[in-house]
């Protein structure tokens, strides 16, 4: 469960990071 919750805060903030150097995560919301 642990590794799980951390592959998905990876994943997300990965997302986010992504989405901000594209500059579209603040449009997003």
């Amino acid at each position: 469960m642990q590794l799980k919750q951390q592959i998905v805060f990876l994943v997300k903030t990965g997302i986010a990071d992504v989405a901000d150097k594209n500059g579209i995560w603040n449009t997003a919301q």
